[in-house]
């Protein structure tokens, strides 16, 4: 597995994968962009469909907005 986030995001984001914190973004997104969980990825992600993911975004002016996926990104 190559477990990445797949983000899109304004403003500051933390996530959270099975209330382990795998990624602290600052500022915003123009577009969706992967983000490598790497070794982390590896030690919280639990084998099958059953895991929890939490997003808390910090708003410091204009819109706010995010979208966030765990996918499993392969190499051609």
């Amino acid at each position: 597995m190559n477990p990445h986030l797949r983000i899109y995001h304004d403003e500051d984001v933390d996530v959270y994968v099975n209330g382990v914190i795998v990624a602290t973004l600052p500022g915003y997104t123009g577009g969706y962009r992967f983000v490598p969980l790497g070794v982390l990825g590896d030690a919280v992600l639990a084998p099958g469909e059953s895991n929890l993911l939490a997003v808390c975004v910090s708003q410091t002016r204009g819109g706010q907005l995010d979208d966030v996926g765990l996918v499993d990104v392969v190499e051609r």
